[in-house]
């Protein structure tokens, strides 16, 4: 656990509040060890290193710059200052209406056919 992260993060506002419902966030453990966030709802989750979309935009862990939407083999967010930073898209990053304006209706139907194929293949 790394408690000096978490002493910072939980006097910040932003940080506890889920940027989709404005619910708790609270603080779960990965199957790997390290901590996440989750939202109370369910509707928004990420890891300590993904910066919080302050202003409902997703940015890159690595570099904080923002993504686009790209789809090859599945939905993702890519970097715009390097295409080698990218972010697998979750169903609910679309619940951010400035990420779901990225992509277009094609595109749109696109991810709602693949999380479809993906939901069925994993029932």
């Amino acid at each position: 656990m790394d408690i000096e992260y978490l002493i910072k993060a939980l006097d910040s506002e932003h940080e506890t509040k889920c940027p989709i419902c404005g619910s708790e966030m609270l603080i779960a453990e990965s199957d790997d060890g390290g901590i996440y966030w989750k939202c109370q709802q369910g509707d928004y989750s990420r890891n300590k290193n993904q910066p919080y979309p302050t202003d409902g935009i997703l940015r890159c862990d690595k570099c904080n710059s923002p993504y686009v939407f790209s789809m090859i083999n599945q939905p993702r967010w890519v970097c715009t200052a390097n295409p080698k930073h990218y972010h697998q898209l979750k169903k609910n990053d679309l619940k951010l209406p400035k990420m779901a304006a990225l992509l277009s209706p094609e595109e749109k139907m696109k991810v709602q056919k693949y999380f479809q194929q993906h939901t069925a293949e994993n029932e």
